[in-house]
């Protein structure tokens, strides 16, 4: 066991995500919301501390896509608590949200590639620094946004057509993941 890999720092920041998503749980109203946005706002700076320090590994990887994801899970059961009138859109999300990431990061791991390096114009979009940061910051707004306020004004509409956008990038993920798998099945035999 390798503990300069498990505990780096960008790796550290990730257990200190975990942790504050896992109390969040347990805490009732702002106390959620400070809990979980810290969380969520710490995601900003594990990969920037990764590629600083020259600390990116497989695991660190992993860990921020499956927080990611579990964080997903877990704004979406409490809007759906509060607002159950979003309970088909936000399976559906919940769903392809981990479907997509799974298969393709399952995919990555195949072909031994970094899951942002890919050859699909899409995709290459999506993972620029410069798109894919503020189209997960805002998607966070917006979770945050539908968990603490009931109208449904510009601001609603204007960040649920960027949570629209990050799900057709996820949708491209998961075609580019199923074709590559496909390839690597096929190229194997």
């Amino acid at each position: 066991m390798k503990s300069n890999v498990i505990f780096n720092v960008p790796n550290s920041v990730g257990y200190l995500r975990i942790i504050l998503l896992v109390l969040s749980v347990f805490a009732p109203g702002r106390g959620f919301v400070v809990l979980y946005s810290l969380s969520s706002l710490l995601d900003i700076f594990d990969g920037h501390l990764a590629r600083m320090f020259g600390q990116c590994t497989l695991l660190g990887s992993c860990l921020d896509m499956i927080t990611d994801r579990t964080s997903t899970v877990v704004i979406s059961l409490h809007i759906i608590h509060k607002r159950p009138e979003f309970l088909q859109l936000l399976v559906l999300y919940i769903v392809l949200d981990l479907v997509s990431h799974f298969i393709y990061f399952h995919m990555s791991a195949l072909s031994g590639k970094h899951h942002k390096g890919t050859d699909n114009k899409i995709l290459r979009t999506y993972y620029d620094r410069r798109v894919l940061g503020p189209i997960c910051l805002l998607s966070e707004v917006f979770f945050m946004y539908v968990y603490c306020f009931s109208n449904r004004g510009i601001l609603f509409y204007t960040l649920a057509g960027i949570v629209a956008t990050k799900t057709i990038f996820h949708l491209a993920q998961l075609f580019e993941a199923i074709s590559a798998i496909s390839n690597i099945h096929s190229n194997g035999k």
